[in-house]
């Protein structure tokens, strides 16, 4: 009778020992994923900061080209930043609501009619200021998903402003 209790002692050891083990291998595995979801959402980050830098970088260029040429036609301020704006957004985002609803792509009507710009020019300072209003009800954006299925999301909101003098 000893024999069996040992046998038995024995197996239900050697199950919690296996029992362990997938447990054990189980964690590597899920810590694997993490670790590859963590680098993953990292990227996507670093692509969204490369869009709102990109974003500045463009509308600041276009109005600096606008005082340097010295026009102050408000309309073709407007068209030409959105003209870039638009090439840039092009598969990169979506036009949206500020509740991320799809409305299409962020083409230069859409841009136009969501955004506002202008110069002024006093004592030799010229000042342009280029807003995303985000329409009549400040409630249409510019968004995008960098990086999959990592949670980083690129937006315009409604009130985004860029000022240059020069």
């Amino acid at each position: 009778m000893r024999g069996f209790f040992g046998f038995v002692l024995v197996f239900a050891m050697l199950i919690m020992l296996l029992g362990l083990a997938a447990t054990e291998n189980n964690f590597y595995c899920r810590l694997g994923e993490a670790g590859a979801l963590m680098i993953e959402a990292e990227q996507a980050s670093k692509e969204r900061g490369l869009m709102d830098s990109s974003l500045d970088k463009i509308v600041a260029a276009k109005l600096g080209e606008q005082i340097a040429e010295e026009n102050f036609e408000a309309g073709t301020v407007k068209e030409e930043v959105n003209r870039a704006l638009a090439d840039y957004f092009a598969g990169k985002a979506d036009a949206t609501t500020s509740l991320f609803e799809f409305l299409g792509e962020p083409n230069e009507e859409f841009l136009n009619e969501n955004s506002e710009a202008f110069l002024i020019e006093k004592d030799g300072i010229t000042y342009a200021e280029y807003v995303f209003t985000g329409g009549l009800f400040r409630n249409r954006t510019v968004s995008g998903k960098p990086g999959g299925q990592a949670v980083a999301r690129f937006f315009v909101p409604a009130g985004y402003t860029v000022r240059v003098v020069g």
